[in-house]
């Protein structure tokens, strides 16, 4: 989408759209970047979490099973 306006913009000979255009260029790669983090962390703390719930799982299997023995 920017591009395409950002192009335009030059051709016409507007130069503050210009700069305002690729000012929020920049503003979408940083919130690009910052959703990117966000996800790799969330993604590390569920692979941790199901870690815990398969440990969970065993241990109240194994006791299910103790019981059912």
């Amino acid at each position: 989408m920017y591009p395409k306006f950002r192009h335009e913009a030059m051709q016409e000979g507007h130069d503050a759209a210009v700069a305002e255009i690729d000012e929020q260029i920049a503003e979408s790669k940083e919130h690009a970047e910052m959703f990117r983090s966000v996800l790799e962390k969330a993604a590390k703390r569920f692979a941790a979490l199901a870690k815990v719930e398969e440990k969970h799982a065993k241990h109240y299997q194994a006791q299910k099973d103790a019981i059912a023995a």
